[in-house]
């Protein structure tokens, strides 16, 4: 019998790209700790539809040779500056990458 790995979510902040069609790739991840992680390799980008009806995008990726799920949740709510928020999900805790920065003293 499988058992269900317990999932973890960060919130996270995202440097991104653009390709020659437009399509977004994330490059680097900034975790709550100010830590710079490199996006290893993209597997697939897929629209998302949220619980409050929200749009966004999931990214399946490997940082860090891990593989998890980022996540891009568009706001609905015009007056808010901000156009969205991205957060990671994972199976376990993240390692100590060898691709990292730290920022701060």
């Amino acid at each position: 019998m499988m058992t269900e790995q317990k999932m973890h979510r960060m919130n996270v902040a995202v440097d991104v790209s653009f390709d020659y069609q437009g399509c977004i790739v994330p490059t680097t991840i900034h975790d709550e700790d100010g830590e710079m992680h490199w996006v290893d390799h993209v597997y697939s980008m897929q629209p998302a539809i949220y619980a409050n009806q929200s749009t966004g995008a999931r990214f399946d990726i490997r940082v860090g040779g891990k593989d998890c799920s980022l996540y891009f949740e568009q706001r609905t709510d015009p007056s808010r500056c901000a156009m969205g928020r991205w957060y990671l999900e994972y199976p376990e805790a993240l390692p100590s990458f060898p691709y990292m920065i730290s920022y701060g003293a």
